[in-house]
């Protein structure tokens, strides 16, 4: 896990009932080969610094596991440039290991987890050998079964950043952002999730995290498995305005993927209730265990008796029962670009008559982008002074003299050079959907 620098949307939760197509089962032995796997990862490989030995012993360790499983394994290399006293220094090389099973449909579930460890620090039991072995658990439980959609699993290089005594350094998140940024369109337009795993093993609780609105389709379904097996797996309760109930940071390998559009599910134990509630602080007796010397199996176990298995039982038990039983949700989204006149209509391209903007902390749109792309009824009556947006009896009115709706004073519309523009939080409303605002990309996207 890498530290964090931001989050992700903006919105509330809709809570989606999954409908499970096999009998759920729980396994009471579940979590005893991912513990073989934490073991050797960090006991045997110990410190898997980026670009190094044991780095790569832990790639060639992962590529067997898979290779033996009978899966269709690749390696996929990248290269990472580093700095010193922030000017070009060396590039050193790093390796994703993918492997595929293919399901019943040919679209896919891309199941992450990083192998790379923090320099200067402990065995990374904790972050990350407890993701990767979980990934490996469910990898041979699924090996000989049927599943719905193809399953790709991806064991990332390079997902912590790097300084040394010497002031060379580099970001993270290297593996899964070269893997995400090299996915085609038509490769994002096939993965219906992906699911990371990252640090599972210290936290004092169990959660998992997901997209807002439909999208968090995977941390919903991943909850109701949980309760359907007596598992004590919960979401981020959203104590901090930052980070909205049920989502987290981007600070892990499900990022780069957000960034292409595609739904993501995260499991992590932390404790959302400490320090500044943003989940960093994973223990109440010991603070934080990732990137310290605190990170290995000793520790965790004189420390916190009986929570490694725990943990890892109650991961693997989900996550091997979410590959068998999922079911992606329908959802629609626009994405707007402010100050650009193309939209995403569900990922196909479309022009808008006038550009998007933003006033007074409002993001507008025009009555066409509002009409074409959403498809709500759209009508101005009462001699052009009241304008009414429909969606199914769903209704909002506003007044175009005072620029607000009836119901609420803030301002929610304007009229520029005869244009009526509506701010998208309040289309949001009629959609029953949800707004995220990607600072970097300077776009909105509504999700209904």
């Amino acid at each position: 896990m890498m530290k964090k620098v931001s989050a992700f949307a903006l919105a509330s939760l809709i809570i989606v009932t999954p409908i499970f197509s096999n009998a759920l089962t729980k396994d009471p032995d579940a979590g005893e080969l991912a513990y073989k796997h934490v073991v050797e990862l960090s006991d045997e490989i110990g410190d898997r610094t980026q670009a190094t030995n044991g780095e790569y012993k832990a790639k060639d360790y992962i590529e067997d596991v898979f290779k033996n499983l009978g899966y269709d394994t690749k390696l996929q290399s990248f290269e990472i440039q580093r700095t010193k006293d922030d000017k070009p220094y060396d590039t050193v090389t790093s390796y994703n290991v993918i492997a595929v099973k293919p399901g019943e449909s040919k679209k896919e579930i891309i199941i992450g987890a990083h192998y790379d460890s923090k320099n200067n620090t402990g065995k990374g039991a904790d972050d990350n050998a407890s993701g990767v072995a979980v990934m490996l658990e469910t990898a041979e439980k699924i090996a000989d079964l049927k599943t719905p959609y193809t399953v790709r699993f991806i064991a990332f290089g390079a997902e912590e950043s790097f300084k040394n005594s010497d002031n060379v350094k580099n970001g993270g998140l290297n593996g899964s952002s070269y893997y995400a940024e090299n996915m085609t369109q038509a490769e994002v337009n096939n993965t219906v999730a992906m699911i990371n795993l990252d640090s599972l093993l210290a936290g004092d609780f169990m959660y998992v995290y997901g997209d807002l609105g439909k999208k968090g389709f995977v941390r919903e379904q991943a909850l109701a498995i949980a309760k359907e097996l007596g598992l004590d797996l919960e979401t981020n309760p959203g104590h901090n305005k930052d980070y909205p109930a049920g989502t987290t940071g981007d600070w892990s390998d499900h990022a780069p993927f957000v960034e292409r559009g595609i739904p993501y599910g995260y499991f992590e134990a932390t404790n959302w209730h400490l320090g500044d509630m943003d989940g960093y602080t994973q223990t109440e007796k010991h603070g934080e265990i990732w990137h310290t010397e605190n990170d290995n199996l000793d520790f965790l176990e004189r420390e916190f008796p009986g929570r490694v298995e725990e943990r890892l039982m109650t991961f693997s038990n989900t996550l091997t029962e979410l590959v068998l039983n999922f079911n992606p949700a329908e959802y629609n989204s626009v994405k707007i670009k402010i100050g650009k006149d193309e939209i995403k209509n569900n990922g196909k391209s479309e022009k808008a008559a006038k550009k998007p903007f933003i006033k007074e902390g409002r993001a507008l749109v025009s009555l066409d982008v509002i009409e074409k792309a959403m498809k709500l009824e759209v009508s101005v009556s009462n001699n052009e002074k009241e304008l009414t947006i429909n969606k199914n009896g769903k209704t909002v009115v506003f007044d175009l003299d005072t620029e607000k709706t009836y119901d609420k004073d803030s301002k929610a519309v304007i009229t520029e050079d005869g244009d009526i523009f509506v701010a998208v939080n309040e289309i949001a409303k009629v959609l029953n959907g949800n707004v995220k605002w990607d600072a970097k990309d300077k776009s909105v996207e509504i999700v209904y």
